[in-house]
């Protein structure tokens, strides 16, 4: 199992985040990716 977690703030207000996993034992399935905005008030 492979996964990698990106976040980064942008303009101070808010947070972007990527996420993604792989499971290279069964290269068959899909892998998964995942994207998240937070805003801030």
């Amino acid at each position: 199992m492979v996964s990698a977690l990106i976040q980064h703030e942008w303009l101070s207000k808010s947070l972007f985040t990527i996420y993604g996993e792989v499971d290279i034992e069964s290269i068959d399935k899909s892998p998964k990716v995942g994207l998240a905005l937070a805003l801030k008030p």
